[in-house]
């Protein structure tokens, strides 16, 4: 019989650290490691992610949760030099946990050469009275 989504064997899951880095001008592939006892299941489905590059919340992220992690992954490139993610749990206890990372540019990549299609807007607002 075939499952949408995996279900992992988990009491108590814990949310580990994030592995894997955000590049500005990059779309975003994410694993934060998961500790999990062995009396309940966990699927991908009461897991939730909020991503935010600055204070700008992007699309629902693509999740993935594994035996050993959860991976987030977003088409959508890095376009601010801060990435907030906020994962919530559902299953079995709730449980909420913010990472915030500072983005940077790919190893070997000067910001000469980042499109500027990929950078926020600088310009200043325009104000109407």
């Amino acid at each position: 019989m075939l499952m949408t989504g995996s279900v992992l064997a988990a009491h108590g899951l814990t949310l580990g650290d994030v592995q894997g880095d955000a590049w500005i001008g990059m779309p975003l592939d994410l694993r934060i490691a998961l500790r999990a006892d062995q009396d309940e299941a966990i699927a991908a489905g009461c897991v939730s992610a909020d991503i935010y590059y600055a204070e700008a919340l992007q699309k629902t992220p693509r999740i993935t949760v594994r035996a050993q992690h959860l991976r987030l992954q977003l088409p959508d490139v890095v376009t601010e030099p801060i990435v907030a993610i906020q994962i919530r749990s559902t299953c079995s206890a709730s449980q909420m946990r913010r990472y915030v990372l500072l983005a940077d540019l790919p190893p070997g990549i000067s910001a000469t050469q980042v499109p500027l299609s990929t950078l926020p807007d600088l310009a200043p607002e325009k104000r109407t009275p």
